[in-house]
């Protein structure tokens, strides 16, 4: 896959199809609009480096997928181009034909493929009415996507967002089509999990969106390595510390993780974040998170649709 940045580069292509759009999640809906492309033949992605909710609410906005993990996923679905453009104030201003005519100009594409809730242009002007008018005009085919559904709950990134959120970590994954994962770096902690029997690895994460406040089944992945893992997510109420934390007991792992990247595989939620009254209950209750996890089949494959 030849990645471009079309920020940087004047290069022109020629592409058969082409869809774009930000494709945080790449969901089942996603996939769909991707594989159109490259039934169509020479196919071509473009994402933006910046979320519009990003650009356009709030700095504060967590990604499900940060860009790495885009461009990851599109080279295993054997995309020929993947086009990164900044969501930036000149582009946002673009009017529908404008909007069309840079992306032309950039790719000659011959086919468009877009969800029938396609928005682009200043202020989200233009539709797949507009892009039907504009046929002739820039001489391609549009193909809409029709809204795809999984036990009656529509495929969208937004509500994967409110799942995670909410901790429904099962309901995420079923729209996601694969275990919602987080990547980030081990640094170092207070070592109280260690003084308790359940060693943990801190992990410093930034970029994409927390699941809710709660202890988790995790499968941890290290070193292309798959282990059993227990992740809890938020303040150390016991202890009265109010920083969120993400912390992972490990099973059957033993060394120093200070400085590596892990991967955490969001399976179950095991439950809330409690305040225990005492280090004896705390202790009894994570040795109980250990038997559920001890418990589960270590089964998670590590397949194409992983983000590593």
């Amino acid at each position: 896959m030849q990645i471009i940045d079309l920020d940087k580069e004047n290069t022109k292509i020629y592409i058969d199809a082409i869809t774009l759009g930000n494709f945080d999640g790449f969901h089942l809906a996603h996939q769909s609009l991707i594989n159109k492309c490259i039934c169509l033949g020479k196919s071509g992605v473009i994402i933006f480096k910046s979320h519009t909710s990003e650009v356009l609410e709030s700095n504060k906005f967590r990604n499900i997928l940060t860009m790495d993990d885009k461009i990851n996923l599109l080279n295993k679905m054997n995309v020929d181009f993947c086009l990164i453009k900044s969501f930036d104030k000149e582009f946002l201003s673009l009017k529908p034909k404008g909007f069309l005519t840079y992306i032309k100009e950039k790719t000659h594409f011959k086919n468009l493929i877009v969800g029938n809730d396609f928005k682009f242009g200043v202020d989200a002007s233009g539709d797949v009415c507009i892009l039907k008018k504009f046929q002739e005009e820039f001489d391609y085919k549009l193909h809409i996507i029709d809204d795809q559904f999984i036990n009656g709950i529509p495929i969208r990134s937004s509500t994967i967002r409110r799942f995670l959120l909410k901790g429904e970590i099962e309901q995420a994954n079923l729209l996601l089509y694969r275990p919602y994962s987080i990547r980030g770096i081990v640094v170092d902690g207070k070592h109280r999990g260690r003084i308790l029997g359940f060693p943990t690895a801190n992990l410093k994460c930034r970029e994409y969106i927390i699941p809710a406040s709660g202890v988790y089944y995790t499968n941890v992945i290290y070193k292309n390595q798959l282990y059993k893992g227990i992740t809890s997510i938020g303040e150390n109420l016991t202890y009265d510390e109010h920083e969120l934390k993400i912390e992972t007991h490990i099973l059957d792992f033993n060394g120093n993780l200070y400085g590596q990247e892990l991967t955490l595989v969001f399976l179950n939620k095991i439950r809330d974040n409690v305040k225990f009254d005492s280090e004896t209950q705390l202790i009894n209750k994570l040795k109980s998170d250990y038997n559920f996890a001890k418990k589960h089949d270590l089964d998670l494959q590590l397949q194409d649709y992983m983000i590593i």
